[in-house]
């Protein structure tokens, strides 16, 4: 009797670890999708969403600007030590939940991920916008262009300057994409740290 419940003990306590683990990955990888959610608007606002690689996380077709983008804030990540401190985290959750007495984690990991889905698309968004908003004033330049001289060749004139202009804005707003991918990391790191209280 006395073995099936050290038996079942140790099962909650896997299911415990199970559990804070994967909430912990979960709620990082949430926040970091707006990056790739960025990456691909840019993409399609471009014309590049045709140049596409397998990406191995997902297992489907990615934008290789998205992919671009990805191993942008990977790397901001790294620089900040962002790995050490959802590490460091890992191991304080072990003494906060406190794994021996099997007590499961509060009912507000669900709450967190919703946010931080919500905050995916609001951070996503807020990358893209100087790509997309540049995009969109010269889409409406070159559709006045192309009204008053129809005989233009819309896909001879547009996608080129399309195109340059959006290399030329991506390269122009780098600074800016590292400041938003060092907030979104120091965001998504504050959001485990709400799961651990």
């Amino acid at each position: 009797m006395e073995t099936t419940l050290q038996l079942s003990r140790s099962k909650i306590i896997f299911l415990l670890v199970i559990i804070i683990g994967i909430s912990l990955g979960l709620s990082i990888t949430i926040w970091f999708a707006a990056a790739t959610v960025a990456g691909e608007k840019m993409a399609a606002s471009t014309g590049l969403g045709f140049s596409s690689l397998v990406d191995p996380q997902t297992g489907g077709q990615t934008p290789v600007v998205s992919i671009i983008m990805d191993l942008f804030l990977i790397t901001i990540f790294l620089s900040l030590n962002g790995h050490l401190i959802a590490i460091n985290f890992l191991f304080q959750s072990f003494d906060l939940y406190s794994i021996n007495s099997a007590e499961l984690p509060p009912f507000a990991l669900v709450g967190i991920g919703i946010e931080a889905a919500g905050a995916m698309f609001y951070s996503g968004g807020l990358i893209m916008l100087p790509v997309v908003g540049s995009l969109l004033m010269a889409n409406i330049g070159i559709g006045v262009i192309t009204r008053s001289a129809p005989q233009l060749n819309m896909f001879s004139f547009a996608f080129p300057v399309t195109l340059i202009l959006a290399f030329a804005v991506l390269f122009l707003s780098t600074q800016s994409i590292g400041n938003a991918f060092a907030d979104l990391t120091k965001n998504a790191l504050e959001s485990i740290e709400k799961i651990l209280r």
